[in-house]
């Protein structure tokens, strides 16, 4: 059983998270043109 280290990092909001077409925006993010962004401040 192998372990993979997860990145994580602080974000603020309106910080880009991800680019493209094949995401949605999940609790905390919204939809801008083909990027999701950050609404609050936490760990992404």
């Amino acid at each position: 059983m192998t372990k993979e280290k997860i990145e994580r990092r602080i974000v603020i909001p309106g910080e880009g998270i991800v680019k493209g077409e094949n995401y949605l925006p999940g609790e905390g993010t919204e939809k801008k043109g083909d990027e999701i962004v950050t609404t609050r401040y936490g760990l992404a």
